[in-house]
């Protein structure tokens, strides 16, 4: 399964677009920072793209040498290490799990709220990210969540874990994320 993590940058004011090389520097700098990489328009889900009509969008990966994300969005080892702690001391307990597994999964994906700190400091007043498989599929087969820049880490994480007994290695896809300022 290759993953792809795509950024599209909706409603933004008209004087964003003076600013757009300067924000991809910015981008590009912070996920050098966090060992992730951006790729700008690229043409590597053109299908989605085309669909969704991006104009400005990125994608988020794992190397600036591929396109895809299957190690960023990889969370078997945060079940492997929640199920290790929990699963074979005997009794299970949903809620102790829950709870450890939130905070293994906000350490891996911690670099998700920087990344929509950068966003929304400049003109940008919401996005859509889409994590999709290796195909893309027509937009109404996207779960949709509306979230929002500060709620965005939980939702997330809620969204896993309602999925859990289906998607227990990756992020369910598709899915689309529409994240307000």
């Amino acid at each position: 399964m290759s993953d792809t993590l795509i950024v599209d940058l909706k409603d933004k004011r008209s004087s964003f677009d003076k600013k757009l090389n300067k924000f991809a520097n910015e981008i590009v700098k912070f996920c050098l920072d966090n060992n992730i990489a951006a790729f700008f328009n690229s043409d590597y889900s053109s299908e989605l793209v085309k669909l969704a009509n991006m104009k400005n969008y990125f994608l988020v990966s794992d190397s600036f040498l591929y396109e895809q994300c299957d190690e960023l969005l990889d969370i078997a080892p945060l079940y492997d290490s929640t199920d290790n702690a929990y699963k074979r001391k005997g009794a299970f307990d949903k809620s102790k799990w829950e709870e450890h597994y939130r905070d293994e999964f906000y350490k891996k994906f911690k670099w998700f709220t920087g990344l929509l700190d950068i966003i929304f400091c400049y003109e940008v007043e919401s996005i859509d990210i889409y994590i999709e498989s290796y195909e893309s599929l027509p937009l109404d087969e996207y779960y949709t969540i509306k979230t929002s820049h500060k709620n965005f880490l939980k939702d997330i994480c809620d969204y896993v874990i309602d999925n859990a007994e289906h998607w227990c290695y990756h992020i369910p896809v598709p899915v689309k994320f529409e994240v307000s300022r």
